[in-house]
């Protein structure tokens, strides 16, 4: 298989002619492509769960009239693909035969990466008599979104809520975001589950439309004092009545403050 690019080369070569002591070549040129797709990775940038979402390639000839697409096969029998001969006055410049390529990412893939691989076997004109085949394969990759993700200030990445130092006597709230990424945007708190057991939780919905609901962690006022860090982190564990997003947990990063004894 040739890969589509252009080319350009120099020579010099010198002589014993003292008029052209010094003869130079320049070659340029593009490289045709016998049998490729016009995209080294067919990419999906984001999938929302419960959203199946459909990309399209080109499998593309610079040199064949024709060729047949025998058979194909997809890593992962979860995606759906297919293929449509390209009209010969869609083509793009220089091709001379081309398939439309189809892939459907499904929309309830596991959350987070995912790397597939489209393989295809390709009959070119004359193939019967030699008997040859040409298998030619285009990876599939893309991200699923969590179902449900959270945003906030005190927010860290490793879903740590970090409150910093806080003073007894003052407390702190800590409001946060969950946005639910699911055909069913309503969630409704069941039980949270706090250490320390002083941690006050709201779970309100704010914007069904945007799927938004609003998240409220509160250090209430006068609470005991005491470090929560690394081993000695607290913890928060929130189970929703939904039918696929059943829990989060967060771990709760302060320092509070004694209270003064001239503040009592």
């Amino acid at each position: 298989m040739c890969i589509r690019d252009r080319y350009r080369h120099g020579a010099s070569l010198r002589t014993n002619d003292p008029d052209q002591p010094l003869l130079k070549f320049r070659v340029s040129g593009s490289v045709l492509t016998t049998l490729g797709f016009d995209q080294d990775v067919l990419m999906f940038p984001k999938i929302w769960p419960g959203k199946s979402q459909t990309r399209e390639m080109l499998l593309f000839s610079e040199t064949c009239d024709e060729f047949e697409v025998v058979e194909g096969v997809i890593s992962n029998p979860r995606f759906d693909w297919s293929i449509e001969q390209v009209p010969v006055e869609e083509l793009p410049l220089r091709t001379k035969f081309a398939y439309a390529v189809s892939i459907t990412a499904p929309g309830h893939l596991p959350r987070g990466r995912f790397e597939e691989e489209l393989t295809l076997t390709v009959k070119k004109p004359g193939a019967e008599e030699k008997g040859e085949l040409e298998k030619i394969s285009l990876s599939v990759q893309g991200y699923t979104a969590k179902r449900l993700t959270i945003f906030g200030k005190e927010l860290s990445s490793d879903g740590t809520v970090d409150f910093g130092v806080v003073t007894a006597s003052k407390g702190k709230v800590s409001k946060m975001f969950l946005r639910i990424n699911d055909e069913e945007k309503q969630i409704v708190l069941n039980e949270a589950q706090v250490t320390p057991g002083y941690l006050k939780v709201e779970v309100e919905p704010q914007n069904l439309e945007k799927c938004h609901t609003t998240l409220t962690i509160s250090i209430p006022p006068y609470s005991p004092h005491g470090t929560f860090t690394a081993d000695t982190a607290g913890r928060i564990r929130l189970e929703f009545d939904h039918p696929r997003i059943k829990e989060l947990d967060l771990q709760i990063h302060a320092v509070i403050l004694p209270v003064a004894q001239g503040n009592l």
